[in-house]
């Protein structure tokens, strides 16, 4: 069955951002592994998306898959699952909709979600070379560090201002990281109203920004007034499961501070907490 989209449950606030085409968020677990499948249609414009009249307004552009067919698809894949994922291979035809024309393509997952995320068709092509592999999660958390002037440039106008902020890397196509987010947003909004900023990677002038995956992003939480110790344990509570392993530590450095035998917890597997 195509897996499309009810008009009305496809807001703008419904697409990803940082993707040329639009992407509904219906397809987070597809752009997580990355693993189109059979029925999968996406447009070129979110007008596609919308329901159409008697006339079809020109220069309308959909791509459905044709295969791989459909299958228990999981909403992450690491290491050499995810390379082995972007590499293989999927079939799909190509649609003017507005004439009815169509084309039929073979490539590879890697070269359709860098085509939907460059804008770029020409990537489809089955002789142009592989496309690298989007940096992960794992690999924008370890570079929060350098993020840190920018966020404090936003949110402390005052020099005089006090209280605490929390970085972190949200994955918007990952539920668990998604979940993960709102929990932490939780737990600090019980200290305090929060201050809350979200930036692209491109938007925080890291190096190589734009190779990280479109999906991801950082958060800035900042709440007035409330201790270091105070916000440390706000977020223990959330993110430390009590066996030795830290909740929800998808997405994150796996490298950690030295921790204690009795305390296995490390803030730092999970985001940056400074006090002002």
């Amino acid at each position: 069955m195509r897996r499309n989209h009810d008009p009305e449950s496809v807001p703008g606030s419904a697409f990803f951002e940082g993707f040329a085409w639009p992407v509904p968020r219906a397809f987070a677990a597809a752009l997580g592994a990355p693993r189109f499948e059979q029925g999968d249609v996406l447009h070129l414009g979110r007008e596609g998306y919308e329901a159409l009249g008697r006339e079809m307004p020109s220069g309308l552009r959909a791509i459905q898959v044709l295969e791989p067919s459909r299958s228990a698809r999981a909403s992450e894949s690491e290491g050499d699952r995810r390379r082995q994922a972007w590499e293989s291979e999927v079939r799909l035809e190509i649609i003017e909709l507005d004439s009815g024309r169509s084309e039929l393509c073979v490539t590879t997952q890697g070269k359709l979600f860098t085509a939907l995320w460059r804008g770029d068709e020409a990537w489809l092509d089955a002789d142009r070379e592989p496309p690298p592999v989007p940096r992960s999660a794992r690999d924008l958390h370890a570079a929060l560090e350098s993020t840190r002037e920018v966020f404090a440039a936003r949110e402390l106008p005052a020099p005089r201002r006090k209280g605490c902020r929390f970085l972190y890397v949200v994955d918007t196509s990952s539920d668990a990281s998604c979940a993960k987010a709102t929990m932490i947003e939780d737990a600090l909004n019980a200290l305090g109203k929060l201050e809350a900023i979200t930036l692209a990677p491109v938007e925080t002038g890291i190096e190589a920004a734009d190779l990280y995956h479109p999906a991801l992003e950082i958060r800035g939480l900042f709440v007035s007034r409330r201790s270091e110790e105070a916000v440390h344990e706000a977020l223990r509570a959330v993110l430390y499961g009590g066996s030795g392993e830290s909740r929800s530590d998808e997405g994150v450095n796996a490298t950690e501070e030295e921790a204690t035998p009795s305390d296995r917890f490390s803030l730092a597997r999970h985001g940056l907490l400074d006090a002002f």
